[in-house]
Parts: structure tokens; C-alpha cells; sequence
């Protein structure tokens, strides 16, 4: 059958909507057009339009779950792309995808000794204590800001961690230098070769050669902290009076101090564990997020992770960091800032 030109007209006007742009049309009539709106079918979804929480859809068009989005959750970044997150006492810090690092916390808390205020530059890796912070730069010089730790040692190092009071630091040839308080002997690094490095209260433990737990400084502590499981680990953490770490099978041991359940770890396979102080949190496998201790020590809400899925998590005294898709979000009691990454 022959079609007629005026059949043939009207459909290259249905395609092209009659003369306009296919590209510019808003099927929805929200005012977004369609290339730029993510929900072109919908008039409640387009770019900046007001989140409406636990539904499921991203009617910001922001590309953020409602977990992550900052209408609903006001304990995450403003902005993506971080690269690493740690978390103090009562202060937290983190590293943009420009290398800088921002610090939060320590709004109304009694100690301000300037561990929020950190230094210019780029830095790849930052861990946060109790009255301090430091961080790693590309050149594997570390340095400090706050108080209670002195001064680093010249590197160059490869990974840093650190206690409440002390920081210890792998160098390019394995071992460990460590300084800080060292009233327990937690600065006393056993001569090894080093994958990872753990700084806990009065003691610090590290993954030796081949993923064997070393650990030192229970000079005045608890014996058993430096009396680590048998068996090869690929993680790490140390937390002020127990420790955990992840097995070749992904399994998690705890030794230490077990009063508040930090050390019973759920049954499952872990890819990253942290210790806090006391309380635990890992992320499984399958990229769910679980946290255990709060029975009675930490309070509930730092067992309570959001339900989004994590890459990185750092546990400390009563509050919790994480990276999800290079975003930062924390949890926990948030008393001074130290849940508002910026």
C-alpha cells in the first residue's frame, strides 16, 4: 500500500514532535527536558527537585540513594570523591579526590588541641586519635597536628595507624617505627617484615611476614592482647583494649577484652574489619555493613549502620566513619560534630 505524503508527514512530526528538537522535548512537563531529567516520565523526579525519603527514587536526580542523600541523611559529604576517611576520640577526618584533608568534630568538646585543624597539601592516607591527627603524603612523610604524639620520625612510609595516645608507621623496608606515649612499651616495635600496621590503647599489633599477628607494648595492659591467635590474617585492627582480624577464609578472631560482646563477631565472611572502643564493625562480603559491642558499652545508635554498601569503615569511641560509593557517611552519637563530614 502507498503512503500518502500527508501520512508521512505526520509521522516525521510524531518522531521529530513536529520541527522541535527530539532532544529538548519534556515528556513529564516538569520543565526538565528529557536529556538532562532522569525521571522523564515522572513530574516529581528532576534535577534539584525536593527529596522525598525512603521511597526509593532519586528525586533529586543527584545519583545518590536516599541513605546517602543529604535531604535525608545530614551524617554524609556534601560533595563525592573521597578518597580515605578515620575517625578520633571525638573528632573525624577525611581526604578529598584533590588529596585535602577536611576534620570535623570538637564543636563544644572540652580538649580542642587543634587535632581539626589540619595542615595544607595532598595526602593519601589520615588517621585520627584522640587528641590528634596525621596523614601520610605521596612521598611517605607523615605529619601531625593536635597534641600528645610529638613528632614523626623522618620515612618514608608506606602505612601509619595509631592509638590513643602513640602512632606507629610501616617503612619501605617492613619494619615498624613507632612514637608517641610508650609508657606500656606500645613504641617497642618487634623487628619483622610488615604488611600492616594496628595502634590500640597501650599496644600495637602488626601483620609479620606472610600474615602472622605480632603485637607488643602490654607492659602494663592486658597480657592477652599480646597473646594473638595462631593461623595467617590479611586484616587488621586494634582497638582500645581487643583486636580483631580477618583469616585467609575471611573469618574474624577477636582476643582481648570481650565485656560488651566487641570480640563475638557475627558468623560470616569479612573483606574489612575496625575495632572502636568497644564495639566492632566489619563489611561482609556481599557489602553489607554490621557492627557489634553496643551491648553495654558503645551506645546502639554506633551499631546501627545505614543499609548502604561500604568499601572502607573506621570505628572509634562512640561514633563511626565510612566511605560508601566516595561518599563519606557516618553513625554513632554525634555529641560534637564528629558525624557532619563537611
Amino acid at each position: 500500500m502507498r503512503v500518502g505524503s500527508a501520512t508521512v508527514f505526520s509521522l516525521v512530526c510524531l518522531m521529530m514532535a513536529c520541527g522541535e528538537d527530539r532532544h529538548a522535548y519534556d515528556f513529564d512537563g516538569d520543565g526538565w527536558e528529557d536529556t538532562v531529567d532522569c525521571g522523564p516520565e515522572d513530574a516529581t523526579i528532576y534535577p534539584g527537585a525536593p527529596e522525598t525519603c525512603d521511597d526509593g527514587d532519586d528525586n533529586d536526580c543527584d545519583g545518590r540513594p536516599d541513605d546517602l542523600d543529604r535531604d535525608c541523611n545530614a551524617h554524609v559529604s556534601s560533595t563525592d570523591g573521597w578518597l580515605d576517611v578515620a575517625t578520633g576520640t571525638y573528632h573525624s577526618c577525611g581526604i578529598d579526590g584533590d588529596g585535602e584533608i577536611h576534620c570535623w568534630g570538637c564543636e563544644g568538646y572540652a580538649v580542642d588541641e587543634g587535632q581539626c585543624d589540619p595542615p595544607s597539601g595532598t595526602f593519601v592516607q589520615v588517621i585520627a586519635g584522640h587528641v590528634y591527627s596525621c596523614a601520610l603524603d605521596a612521598d611517605g612523610e607523615v605529619e601531625c597536628w593536635g597534641s600528645n604524639v610529638g613528632y614523626p620520625p623522618e620515612g618514608p612510609f608506606v602505612q601509619i595507624d595509631g592509638g590513643e595516645l602513640h602512632v606507629c608507621g610501616i617503612l619501605e623496608d617492613g619494619n615498624v617505627d613507632c612514637w608517641g606515649n610508650n609508657q606500656s612499651g606500645q613504641c617497642d616495635a618487634i623487628e619483622n617484615n610488615y604488611s600492616q600496621v594496628a595502634g590500640g590503647n597501650t599496644y600495637s599489633c602488626g601483620l609479620g611476614y606472610g600474615g602472622v599477628l605480632v603485637c607488643w607494648g602490654c607492659g602494663s595492659g592486658s597480657v592477652d592482647l599480646c597473646d594473638p591467635p595462631d593461623g595467617l590474617y590479611t586484616e587488621l585492627s586494634a582497638g582500645f583494649e581487643h583486636a580483631c582480624a580477618v583469616d585467609g577464609s575471611d573469618h574474624v578472631a577477636c582476643w582481648g577484652s570481650n565485656d560488651n560482646g566487641q570480640s563475638s563477631p557475627p558468623a560470616g565472611e569479612f573483606a574489612v574489619l575496625s575495632t572502636g572502643d568497644a564495639h566492632s564493625c566489619g563489611i561482609s562480603l556481599n557489602g553489607t555493613t554490621l557492627c557489634w559491642g553496643c551491648t553495654h558499652g558503645a551506645p546502639d545508635e554506633a551499631c546501627a549502620p545505614p543499609a548502604t554498601d561500604m568499601t572502607q569503615i573506621h570505628a572509634r569511641h562512640n561514633h563511626n566513619c565510612g566511605l560508601s560509593r566516595d561518599i563519606v557517611v557516618c553513625w554513632g552519637a554525634c555529641e560534637f560534630g564528629e558525624c557532619s563530614p563537611p
